[in-house]
């Protein structure tokens, strides 16, 4: 399988917001915006503080990775593999190769609903630990 990260540049914010709807749905997230407000959201993100790698499988965006450096940590903010690209090692993938070429000896945090359940099994194969808990009431 040929798999290539690259960075995302403004281009792919269309794409980005797209995946990101979909991720959104995909965790149970409570986050209401469409995918113009999405696309916006993530024209915002890249050309400001987080930075982005898609995941480029077969000359195919299969994901992509959303952070930033926090000085202390990276900071995932999301990081998606398209439906149909789950459970082939594409994100893990991701992340290790990140690791290698642009995170070197850096701490990572990233946060997860904790009905998510799939996500935090991946993140916890992943090389992840349980860390702390934010609470929440309405």
């Amino acid at each position: 399988m040929n798999v290539e990260f690259k960075k995302a540049e403004l281009k792919d914010k269309k794409l980005l917001g797209i995946m990101n709807k979909r991720l959104i749905e995909d965790e149970g997230h409570s986050n209401p915006m469409n995918i113009n407000e999405l696309v916006e959201r993530m024209r915002n993100f890249i050309t400001n503080e987080y930075e982005a790698y898609l995941i480029v499988k077969e000359n195919e965006i299969s994901g992509y990775c959303l952070f930033r450096d926090d000085k202390e940590y990276i900071y995932i903010r999301q990081l998606y593999v398209e439906r149909n690209n789950r459970k082939m090692g594409l994100g893990k993938s991701c992340i290790q190769w990140l690791k290698r070429n642009l995170w070197i000896d850096r701490k990572l945090r990233m946060d997860v609903l904790i009905k998510n359940t799939i996500g935090i099994e991946f993140w916890r194969k992943t090389g992840f630990k349980d860390y702390y808990i934010t609470m929440e009431m309405k």
